[in-house]
């Protein structure tokens, strides 16, 4: 039995994927044509960072995809560095370069097993494979539709263009949950089955892959065919009937608000259907470009309207922009640390106009009132104080042509040490909390989410973890304020139901991740779920809580998760 990790029953012929290499041979240039070279590299590599740039905006992309092939353009930019300098120094053609320092790279990482470590390699390798493509003029992938792809690894980049051809379903031999090809499949909604053993595979061979339990079938009979074609979610209790539109509570009648993470109106509607309650983060720096600039204020005020009309009485929360300086046009300091540098609130206050353009923006937006703001980076009072002068002066200024706007409810993004040390301060200034679980975890351990060299302290289940979301929690109960917990903690299965139990009542995650996040809160008790939440705190290391979790979902709801899930760490 292999591992699901993407939702969906996939039957077709098996298409094998060739394993991507880059093949070439060495060859030594004369002096005068290493500047000719060097000109190739760069052709290849401004259409590859043309391809990847397309992958990462594509209209119907989720912040995910985004954010995986945005990853790619900055390993892009750090690898060809690399590469230019041993063409210079070797002599050799572009081919063999990036050949030679990929390898030498991924060896001086070693086969390490940390799941961040062997994916940020495939990221490399993917980088690596695409500039090569460019250089050989290779074609994009080209599968027949309705097939099941066989591969042993798959590239993200791979998963995209396949996305293409409308395949039944992804089956490879290495992969997991976290994966970022694994991410892609959910985002766009391809079942797939990874940790499968291909060896009895052909070519041709009809296969069942079910992306619900990890079962793949291998040339199955007719009645196999029928029974998935037609009964084939009765025997998974977490998928089956329908749960009431917009409406989730626990076995025990407990209400569990989802939301989910959306810049779009198209985007909603599809979590809407799937039974979303409002949008419980816009990532607003998601309406600039890749040339850094800035959406003009009647830009803004569109894309809030048209979310704000999609969502209706259920709310929107348009978080500020979580951007640093180098994205923004005319701000061109280059920081040592950015993620502890001028970002997020700090920078929209130390740039007036960054911050006065989009309150304005949003108050213009806001004549149903149901938009709320999110301060991203919150340290203490003083970012809450200081944003709401600039929103009452905006609204006051507005009021001066017309009737005064509506002014909109202000929360707080918790995700730093200090504001979750000062949490009760700001809970009273605000109207609700969202728990920012990514860079929670990030500032809470001092561990860069996007450095492979330190991903085995990046431990989302480290108690110091789970005792700031507790407090966090016990804050803004004092207050009377909800949380609204982000990130990849409140779209996980594995996480969910110890959140819940932690006492987090609203969720907001990526469209893809409510039906199932759903199906789970209604298979559970918050009774079980606090228990399982003192256990976890009791715990010593991510690993023993991990463990635990594991070996207690397993006993407790053997049932609500896909066969296999639990077998591998999640901390």
């Amino acid at each position: 039995m292999a591992i699901a990790v993407s939702r969906g029953i996939g039957v077709g012929p098996a298409v094998f994927l060739p394993a991507f290499d880059i093949p070439s041979e060495r060859r030594e240039l004369a002096t005068d044509l290493v500047a000719n070279e060097l000109g190739r590299l760069h052709y290849g590599v401004e259409r590859s960072r043309s391809h990847l740039d397309k992958l990462a905006h594509k209209a119907s992309a989720g912040d995910s995809i985004s954010s995986i092939f945005d990853a790619h353009l900055l390993i892009l930019d750090s690898f060809v560095a690399k590469v230019e300098d041993r063409i210079q120094s070797s002599r050799i053609n572009a081919e063999w370069a990036i050949d030679e320092v990929l390898k030498e790279t991924l060896e001086r990482q070693g086969s390490h097993a940390a799941e961040h470590l062997r994916e940020k390699q495939l990221d490399l390798k993917d980088v690596a494979a695409g500039i090569a493509d460019e250089l050989r003029n290779s074609d994009r992938v080209n599968i027949p539709p309705g097939s099941v792809i066989i591969t042993r690894e798959i590239r993200p980049s791979a998963v995209m263009e396949i996305a293409r051809t409308a395949p039944a379903a992804l089956v490879t031999r290495r992969g997991g949950w976290t994966s970022h090809s694994s991410i892609l499949a959910r985002e766009l909604g391809i079942p797939m089955v990874t940790g499968a053993e291909l060896g009895a595979i052909r070519p041709g061979d009809t296969i069942i892959a079910d992306g619900y339990t990890g079962e793949i079938i291998i040339r199955p009979g007719g009645a196999a065919l029928a029974y998935f074609r037609t009964d084939r979610h009765a025997k998974v209790p977490f998928i089956s009937d329908p749960l009431p539109q917009n409406e989730t509570t626990t076995l025990d009648g407990i209400a569990v608000t989802i939301r989910v993470n959306a810049e779009s109106s198209r985007a909603y509607q599809t979590a809407y259907r799937a039974g979303a309650v409002g949008v419980g983060l816009f990532r607003s720096e998601s309406l600039i470009p890749k040339s850094g600039k800035l959406p003009t204020e009647d830009q803004q005020t569109a894309a809030y309207l048209d979310i704000a009309d999609a969502v209706g009485d259920a709310g929107v929360n348009i978080r500020t922009f979580d951007i640093g300086p180098d994205i923004i046009n005319g701000i061109t300091s280059v920081e040592r640390n950015p993620s502890l540098g001028l970002r997020s609130i700090r920078l929209s206050l130390a740039e007036p106009e960054l911050l006065e353009t989009q309150i304005r923006a949003v108050l213009r937006a806001n004549d149903q009132g149901n938009i709320s703001i999110v301060v991203p980076m919150v340290s203490g009072l003083s970012e809450i104080t200081r944003l709401r002068e600039v929103l009452h002066a905006a609204a006051d200024s507005l009021a001066i042509n017309g009737k005064p706007p509506k002014i909109p409810r202000i929360g707080a993004m918790i995700e730093i040490p200090s504001a979750i040390l000062t949490a009760r301060e700001i809970a009273r200034e605000v109207d609700f909390f969202c728990l920012g679980t990514n860079d929670l975890v990030q500032y809470l351990l001092a561990v860069d989410r996007d450095n492979e060299r330190v991903a085995e302290w990046y431990q989302t289940l480290h108690p110091a973890v789970l005792r700031a979301i507790r407090e966090v929690v016990a804050a803004a109960r004092e207050a009377v304020i909800p949380v609204t917990a982000c990130g990849e903690m409140a779209g996980s299965p594995f996480y969910v139901p110890l959140l819940i139990g932690l006492g987090i009542r609203e969720l907001s995650m990526s469209g893809n991740s409510i039906a199932t996040a759903r199906r789970l809160i209604a298979g559970i008790t918050i009774v079980d779920a606090e228990l399982i939440a003192i256990e976890a705190l009791t715990g010593k290391t991510a690993a023993e809580i991990d463990s635990s979790l594991r070996r207690t979902y397993g006993e407790r709801w053997p049932d609500l998760f896909p066969e296999g899930f639990l077998d591998s760490p999640h901390s």
